[in-house]
C-alpha cells in the first residue's frame, strides 16, 4: 500500500481555500441588484466580499 503525500503550506498546515461559496440565489440577487442599478459594482463587491471580476463573470453567465 502506497502512502499518500500531502503538500503543506509554509506554516505547516494544509492550505484552506479563502473562498466562501455563494449560492445560486445569492449570485442571482447580486446580479439583479447590479442590473437594476440599485447598487454599484463596488458596493456589491464590498457587501458580498466578492471581487469585481467575479461579479462581472456572474453577470455574463
Amino acid at each position: 500500500m502506497k502512502k499518500q503525500k500531502f503538500t503543506r503550506n509554509y506554516k505547516g498546515s494544509f492550505p484552506i481555500s479563502k473562498r466562501s461559496p455563494k449560492s445560486v440565489e445569492e449570485k442571482l440577487e447580486v446580479v439583479r441588484l447590479l442590473l437594476n442599478q440599485e447598487q454599484s459594482l463596488t458596493q456589491l463587491s464590498k457587501q458580498y466580499q466578492v471581487d469585481d471580476q467575479t461579479i462581472q463573470s456572474w453577470k455574463m453567465k
